[in-house]
């Protein structure tokens, strides 16, 4: 049987015969309807067909036909022929079942055509045959271009290529085989990539007349990709972007700001016919709904979700060549986009790949982000700056303590990412974590959780007590960075220990590394009001001790955090936009999780106490009522006195620009004793209860045995005074010291007492000192004393007070302030009590440091320090502890000899700047008499320091990156002299 076939379709492309074998049909419709031994012999008529078909030249061999012109096969059948069958003979010879479109029959190819397919625009034809593959190209820039695919071809090794061209190395027209193998010229050519494989391509002329340039690929066309170059310009972004602090390798860019990149294609690129489709995703469950992925690109056609949130944009820079395959495109991540680690990747065709790992951060800068700060100079300070200062002490002594935040410090980046996702609510419900990630409210919640242990896997863990076993006291941290590297470095194991200030100063550097605009303040005379109803209670025994513990307390300073942002969530009109206050110190619990805040600020000093997050606690912090019972020797008590202007004094913070404090204490409350500021508490109270968050004021309480009260006022000053309520005469005390208050000297002040009173009043006067903890606990009694004196009409009587260094060291001891009261009984009438109290604190054993001269980064600089045992004791465990941003990666510390009473020592010791600009370095002597002795100097200036010749007779201390030269002096003279040779760790 002979029959001929048409191919009807005239948009069907050239396609090679599936080959025919002897008794078997190879098409799967042949197959399907006429398997068995139906077909006996099968004759393609190669030659024949091939002649009119005009693919001889090609092959006799092979059966090549072309669409519209008929072919002649002959099928020799072991039975006859029924033509009732034709029909469903015909349909076996459709032609939708020899090949469909020109790109599924590349998919359906032999391995390594998928280059082709994405890549066949560089050629002018492309011919598919069983291999090799036969690419036609028309002149010597199409053979360019094709090389300079393979050239950036990644993957590959190497790559040698030998070509077979005219002597010129152009294109040449060959007439015949003589003339072909005379004109030709071999020519190598080995290109060098990063490739794990070589293979070599051949071009290998074998007929004669007109022949084109042909490329033999074979096996290895799969390592070639249409995305052949990408620059992420990561350095010139980052300076855009204010991240270069942090690193210039790494792409870290600011939501709501443009940031470039570059991508180069193998072939080029047709705005009107070709879609790049870029897609950014962050989290293990990305969705453009919960605006965790977003699908973007050029041009921007690019179907998205109908409730897509945070959309990605991307534009066509001026400055890209698409005829050429260089695309330079701007892209804009939304300022309303979850910050944290994101994975880019490109679509273009077929081919999709990965194009980098890039971390997003909240921006300040940006007016559409929450965290948009309007002043430049306070972005500076508190975003950009690394160096801070936290306030600690009593409101009437306070103590500056110099903090390095490090907050772009080596591997921030991926610390605080771990920060975000090692949170519980991360671990419940990641794709929903991730999404909320948005919102700076949320995230600063997030944080809150994380720095305290108590929640778990929290970074810091706290101990109020003295025992720090297993770690170090919080006194001995001058930096946020080495804590965090150490959580980071141990699998995220809480690090020993933290109190208060030191909760605060990792936080702040965790939320300056993110983008929200954060500072450290203090406040003093904080109260902690556990029961929710706005006072606290403290208790003395009638000698003057504090005797009674309260669950409420007032702690001598409490230090939390501040962060800007917007509060759309309960307001729309901006009114409680701006600073909020955050506190990770594990206090109480907020939504079932120790954290606090975000609090508005604006309505801690309204008393808008039914708002969220813990405004009736920060409120109460700084606000609420002291009330101080005596608790006589009988267990009835008597109220002393009800404060409302101890609490919430002195609020402080660095300020802009400067290491000067600045009082912030306007901007958390009324201006104390003003009938607005009693308005404003009773307000909040009034709010508590009607919420039914809070309880009745503890005016409610019962008084003991039914004794008279009597109210007084208190201030811990030198002017302090305390008053009687009942009828004059009143009594006046005040505490004045003698000299200056100094660690390792006794300490000496005077009580003094006046009386308006025209009588002598005989006075029983009950002096207590105690050591007390920040947290305003007593560490322990010092000494107590009760004393009989007259006091005279219009005459001072003055009460020596001495507290000897011998009696108060071991209590003081890793505490920061001492308590010292006087409760005062008129002997003539014994129900009219007085009490009078002040706080001191004793100033650290001075410490200098002294830098030589200026240095450049990566050049040595000397530094000095020196300080002197100031107690007839010998100084044991003694150690150094050096740190800054910019100048040591985390903490160095090194052990130092005991230093004899009365000696001094001074260490030398070499540090290599590794950042410019202004750099603060801190140093810490810590000793088991002295704890944590700290000062700090700041660096200036990278001129190159020539390091001077050192003296003989040095100790020398080598450590990871310091080298250190210690001279010990005695008091007497100035004769330096080694006590011992020794190598410190």
């Amino acid at each position: 049987m002979s029959m001929k076939l048409y191919w009807s379709r005239s948009n069907l492309p050239v396609v090679l015969m599936e080959k025919f074998q002897s008794n078997q049909v190879q098409h799967p419709s042949l197959q399907k309807q006429h398997r068995g031994s139906a077909f006996q012999e099968v004759d393609l008529h190669c030659e024949t067909n091939n002649k009119p078909h005009h693919t001889n030249s090609v092959s006799v061999n092979q059966l090549i036909v072309r669409r519209g012109q008929p072919f002649s096969i002959t099928l020799q059948l072991t039975k006859p022929f029924n033509p009732d069958f034709e029909s469903d003979f015909k349909y076996g010879f459709q032609p939708t079942h020899w090949s469909g479109s020109y790109a599924s029959f590349c998919k359906a190819a032999s391995h390594g055509q998928r280059w082709l397919h994405d890549h066949y625009l560089a050629a002018d034809r492309v011919v598919l045959k069983d291999p090799p593959i036969a690419i036609t190209v028309s002149d010597e820039a199409r053979v360019n271009q094709i090389l300079s695919i393979l050239r950036d071809a990644d993957r590959l090794d190497s790559l040698e290529l030998d070509l077979l061209i005219g002597s010129k190395h152009s294109r040449q027209v060959l007439k015949s085989g003589q003339a072909l193998r005379r004109n030709l010229t071999l020519v190598f050519l080995k290109i060098g990539c990063q490739t794990r494989k070589c293979f070599k391509l051949g071009v290998v002329p074998y007929k004669s007349e007109e022949r084109t340039l042909l490329s033999d690929f074979q096996r290895h066309q799969d390592q070639l990709h249409l995305f052949i170059g990408l620059d992420l310009h990561s350095e010139t972004n980052n300076n855009q972007h204010r991240t270069s602090e942090i690193s210039v390798k790494e792409l870290i860019v600011r939501r709501g700001q443009t940031f470039q990149l570059t991508l180069r294609l193998a072939r080029p690129f047709r705005p009107t016919f070709d879609q790049l489709t870029m897609t950014a995703v962050t989290g293990g469950h990305p969705s453009e709904n919960l605006g965790t992925m977003s699908r973007f690109g050029v041009p921007d056609k690019v179907q998205c979700s109908g409730s897509a949130k945070a959309v990605w944009r991307a534009e066509l820079q001026w400055s890209s060549s698409p005829e050429t395959g260089v695309l330079v495109l701007d892209i804009t991540p939304p300022a309303s986009c979850p910050v944290g680690e994101y994975k880019m990747s490109a679509k273009l065709g077929e081919e999709e790949r990965d194009l980098a790992t890039l971390c997003v951060l909240f921006n300040p800068w940006c007016p559409e982000d929450w965290v948009f700060l309007p002043d430049e100079a306070e972005r500076q300070e508190y975003v950009m700056n690394e160096h801070g200062i936290i306030y600690k002490g009593v409101d009437k002594y306070i103590s500056p303590t110099h903090w390095d935040f490090g907050q772009f410090e080596e591997d921030m980046v991926k610390i605080c990412m771990k920060i975000l996702d090692y949170n519980i609510k991360h671990k419940r419900n990641p794709a929903d974590d991730v999404s909320a990630r948005c919102n700076p409210i949320y995230v600063s919640r997030v944080v809150t959780s994380m720095i305290n242990s108590e929640n778990g896997g929290g970074i810091l863990k706290g101990q109020w007590g003295k025992d720090f076993s297993g770690g170090v006291p919080p006194t001995h941290w001058s930096g946020s960075y080495a804590i965090l590297k150490k959580w980071s470095n141990s699998v995220f194991s809480s690090v020993k220990y933290g109190q208060c200030w030191v909760y605060a100063a990792v936080m702040c550097s965790v939320m300056r590394l993110l983008g929200i605009p954060c500072r450290v303040v203090t406040n003093y005379q904080s109260a902690h009001d556990t029961n929710k109803n706005l006072t606290v209670d403290t208790y003395y025994a009638d000698y003057g001790v504090r005797e009674k513990k309260s669950k409420d307390s007032v702690w001598n300073y409490h230090v939390w955090v501040e962060c800007w942002m917007r509060r759309p969530d309960l307001a729309k009109d901006s009114k409680y936009d701006g600073w909020q206050v955050l506190d990770p110190t594990p206090q109480e619990k907020s939504d079932g999780m120790f954290c606090c805040g975000p609090a508005p600020v604006s309505a801690i000093r309204n008393g808008d106490t039914h708002l969220k997050y813990d405004v009736p606690f920060v409120f109460a912090e700084v606000n609420a009522d002291c009330i101080t019972w005596l608790v006589k020797r009988d267990g009835s008590m008597v109220n002393i006195e009800t404060d409302n202007i101890k609490i919430g004094q002195n609020i402080s913070t660095k300020c802009v620009g400067t290491n000067d404090r600045m009082n912030i204490t306007d901007s958390y409350k009324q201006k104390e004793g003003t009938e607005q500021e009693r308005n404003v508490f009773q307000y909040a109270l009034t709010r508590l209860e009607n919420e039914g968050e809070g309880e009745t004021c503890a005016g409610d309480e019962k008084v003991g045995n039914g004794t008279n009260i009597n109210n007084g006022s208190n201030e811990n000053a030198t002017n302090d005074q305390i008053c009687s309520s009942t009828a004059p005469p009143q009594l006046f005390i005040r505490f004045a010291p003698m000299s200056m208050l100094m660690d390792g000297e006794d300490v000496s002040l005077q009580l003094i007492l006046n009386s308006d009173s025209s009588a002598t009043k005989r006075l029983s006067i009950s002096v207590a000192v105690q050591a007390m903890r920040f947290s305003g606990q007593p560490a322990g009694n010092i000494l107590s004393e009760t004393l009989e004196q007259e006091l005279l009409p219009g005459k001072d009587l003055i009460v020596p007070i001495l507290v000897p260094f011998l009696a108060y060291h071991k209590y003081m001891i890793g505490c920061e302030s001492m308590n010292i009261s006087a409760v005062i009984t008129d002997q003539q009438n014994k129900n009219h009590l007085f009490l009078a109290e002040t706080r001191i604190v004793l100033m650290k054993p001075p410490m200098s440091i002294t830098v030589f001269g200026e240095s450049r980064v990566n050049r040595e600089l000397i530094a000095e320090v020196i300080f002197q045992n100031p107690v007839k004791e010998i100084l044991r465990n003694c150690s150094l502890t050096l740190t800054g941003s910019g100048l040591f990666k985390g903490e160095l510390t090194t052990r130092l000899p005991d230093l004899l009473p009365k000696n001094r020592v001074r260490v030398k010791f070499n540090l290599v700047p590794y950042k410019s600009g202004e750099r603060t370095l801190l140093v810490d002597f810590d000793c088991d008499s002295f704890r944590d002795i700290k000062n700090s100097c700041t660096v200036i200036g990278w001129d190159l320091l020539v390091l001077e010749s050192q003296r003989s007779g040095f100790l020398k201390v080598r450590s990871p990156s310091t080298v250190m030269f210690l001279y010990f002096n005695t008091p007497e003279s100035n004769h330096e002299f080694i006590s011992r040779r020794t190598r410190l760790h």
